[in-house]
């Protein structure tokens, strides 16, 4: 426009010059250099100059280069010539733009037709001749105003794509004229033309904005287009839990109250989208319907189905949630924790060499005996309690056993309670054989118990023995579902129950000289310390039966007395944390021959009540995710610290509280940072946990994670507490 102004000044200057000069061919004037040009001439087509004494015949400041000398109208009088050349009843004049010939003639639009040339110049679809008003009074006539109903958004956005222009709510007033476009109540003006739930209808044109499955019409408030669209009374900072406006109206939030639940998810279990707590029972809408979804996730089965809604209903105290906004500040919760052993795998294994045909019929004659039974009597005690069996002999070489003999068998791996006969017949096939030098396999046979992993030896023969002894690979066999030979479970306490009535090769350091450790056999097999270190590892307990069928009593045997079992039983038992609240060792003597099946039975099973009861624990815990949530997002991760509440900071007032009978100092030896030690079953632990998301963005909706916190010893899980971990909504966060 600069570069065009000035060639025309430029020319007006030359023909000043040729007026003043006409004599002069010179200057430029003649024929030497041609006059600008400024349409055709209206005296025998000599050209005329823009601005000049013959340019704009009609006197409407538009010049007739511009003009030309067309007829736009078709009235017979050429667009130069004509004060209307449109014929839309604005003069030229006032569709000119300004007062100066100089510069083009204004087009509204922008459409490449100027307005004294164009019947619609505003582009609004309506013709000028019928725009004699000002729609939205802002002082612009609405054939010329780009917004004819001042609602902030373009005609030409309005009009849409089409040949003509769009009308959303079919009215017959076109968007562009309609101060309401899609009927919802809400002016145009406060939707606008962004496009809030991202699904290509802008919000002026969408009857959800926010696509939270509420209608704006629900969310605007009222009906009254002068009026703001509604936001809710009290809103919430979801970070710091106070309260904090966003500043966005209900129509285009998808979480109008903040409180972390979206307004879709709160529609679908009846609570409002602006009440933080729709019952009033002191229990936010966000916690109780997380809640509800995971345990109500139909919307119609379970008792748990309505409690957003129902003052009555409220989250059990068992069930514990968290609710962590992305970066928000640390959560800590106190949970109590019970530590009675309800799941435990107790493994019986028996010596089966001669000496021992008294304990094994004892064995077979009470094991799986209904009601009576060593199965049912100690379920009685442990709830969940497995069972297995497994027997030893010793290593089929040299002076230690015969050909038949074996280092370790398993008879059957662990069983629920409901198959107690299958336990029973298991160890109704063994009997009595082998042995041949005193001295048995028990070290080997724990071993094997804890790791299942076989084996194949070398040595010498004798005795009917070979030159090479294998062993089954029992781990194998577990798959994926448990570990070592009887396939303990994961979450079960493992106890050992192993009857003999003599000693071990390679049993513990300071043994007697009779129980000599093996020798020539390749390769060497596994010695006493580190049978008792795999026993610590996995957490097992044990119990040490003596057969007594040498007639030793391991009530009055401390140390090591010749081929007795008792050093062996206690040793293992002390090492392996199997001692009663008193400081014994679980060790216990039958009578002679085994005693009556009554007798025996009360043995095994009094030993197992004191595991369940007397026998000091240490626990700690352990995370685990739910994987069953689809989120693909591990929830332990939120859990960043777990220590028992005394050595938290500040420390709970109470850390723990002591069963019946049992002082509270009793109850537990002592606490680190993360463990209780020395703990009495049956002790209710506290362990302050730390929470917070530092790595989950969330979503459009209130994001449900499952977390487990196991109170172990070991492997063994004693307890467990379920932990719901919300994700408030957070519409702004980036898409994961």
């Amino acid at each position: 426009m600069a570069w065009s102004r000035f060639v025309r000044s430029r020319f007006a200057l030359s023909a000043l010059l040729c007026a003043i000069a006409i004599a002069a061919p010179s200057a430029g004037c003649g024929d030497g250099e041609a006059e600008p040009d400024a349409g055709p001439g209206a005296d025998g087509g000599i050209p005329v100059v823009r601005c000049g004494p013959r340019d704009d015949p009609d006197g409407d400041t538009i010049s007739t280069a511009d003009e030309t000398t067309d007829d736009r109208d078709g009235d017979g009088i050429g667009n130069h010539e004509d004060t209307d050349s449109d014929g839309d009843g604005f003069s030229d004049a006032e569709e000119a733009g300004d007062a100066s010939c100089n510069t083009p003639p204004i087009d509204t639009d922008g459409d490449g037709v100027p307005d004294f040339l164009d019947l619609d110049a505003n582009g609004d679809g309506v013709p000028d001749s019928e725009q004699l008003d000002d729609l939205d009074g802002d002082g612009i006539p609405d054939r010329l105003d780009t917004d004819v109903d001042g609602d902030g958004l373009s005609n030409a956005l309005e009009w849409g794509d089409g040949e003509t222009p769009v009308d959303t709510d079919g009215d017959g007033t076109p968007d562009l004229r309609d101060l309401d476009s899609d009927g919802d109540t809400i002016a145009d003006r406060h939707e606008g033309a962004i496009d809030v739930d991202m699904d290509g209808i802008p919000n002026y044109r969408d009857l959800d904005s926010d696509g939270d499955g509420l209608s704006d019409a629900r969310e605007a408030g009222d009906g009254l287009l002068e009026t703001p669209p509604a936001a809710c009374a009290v809103e919430i900072n979801p970070a710091t839990g106070l309260p904090e406006p966003d500043g966005r109206a209900d129509f285009a939030d998808t979480d109008s109250d903040n409180d972390g639940l979206s307004d879709g998810e709160e529609l679908a279990i009846g609570t409002d989208p602006c009440d933080l707590d729709s019952d009033d029972d002191g229990l936010g809408d966000l916690a109780e319907g997380a809640y509800e979804r995971f345990n109500c996730p139909d919307g119609t089965s379970g008792t748990d189905c309505g409690c957003a809604t129902q003052a009555s209903c409220t989250i059990p105290r068992e069930h514990f949630y968290v609710v962590l906004p992305f970066n928000g500040p640390p959560v800590e919760r106190d949970l109590e924790f019970g530590t009675d052993i309800r799941v435990a795998d107790v493994f019986f294994v028996t010596d089966i060499t001669g000496s021992m045909s008294g304990t094994l019929d004892r064995v077979q004659a009470t094991v799986g005996t209904p009601g009576t039974g060593l199965i049912d009597r100690i379920s009685a005690t442990i709830p969940e309690a497995w069972f297995g069996g497994g027997y030893f002999q010793d290593f089929p070489f040299g002076s230690y056993g015969g050909g038949t003999d074996e280092a370790f068998g398993l008879a059957i791996r662990m069983t629920p309670p409901a198959r107690g006969a299958d336990v029973a017949a298991a160890f109704d096939a063994l009997s009595v054989s082998g042995g041949a030098d005193g001295p048995e396999s028990h070290t080997e046979g724990l071993w094997q118990i804890m790791t299942g992993l076989g084996g194949t030896w070398m040595g010498m023969s004798g005795f009917g023995g070979g030159d090479t002894y294998m062993m089954h690979r029992y781990v194998g066999d577990c798959l994926d579902a448990g570990w070592g030979a009887p396939c303990f479970r994961d979450a079960a306490l493992p106890i050992v129950v192993l009857f003999t009535d003599i000693c071990a090769h390679e049993g513990p350091p300071g043994e007697s000289s009779q129980c000599d450790p093996y020798t020539g056999i390749t390769p060497a097999p596994t010695v006493w310390l580190d049978a008792v270190a795999e026993m610590n590892r996995r957490g097992a307990k044990f119990v040490g039966i003596n057969a007594r069928s040498f007639g030793t009593s391991c009530a009055a045997t401390v140390g090591p007395d010749g081929s007795s079992p008792c050093y062996f039983l206690r040793r293992t038992a002390e090492e392996t944390g199997s001692v009663d609240l008193d400081g014994n060792a679980l060790v216990y003597d039958l009578p002679d021959g085994g005693g009556s099946d009554v007798a025996f039975s009360d043995t095994v099973v009094g030993a197992i009540e004191t595991v369940a009861t007397r026998v000091p624990l240490d626990l700690d815990t352990a995370v685990r995710d739910d994987p069953s949530d689809d989120e693909m997002v591990d929830a332990a991760r939120f859990v960043k610290r777990r220590q028992p509440a005394c050595r938290a900071t500040p420390p709970a007032e109470t850390c723990w509280v002591a069963p019946p009978e049992v002082t509270h100092e009793d109850a537990v030896a002592f606490v680190d940072e993360s463990t209780f030690f020395g703990v009495i079953p049956g002790t209710r632990v506290t362990f302050r946990i730390t929470f917070q998301n530092d790595f989950h963005h969330g979503g459009p909706t209130a994001q449900v994670f499952i977390a487990f916190i196991d109170v172990r010893t070991g492997t063994a899980v004693l307890d467990t507490r379920q932990v719901i971990v919300v994700v408030p909504a957070n519409p702004r966060g980036p898409i994961e």
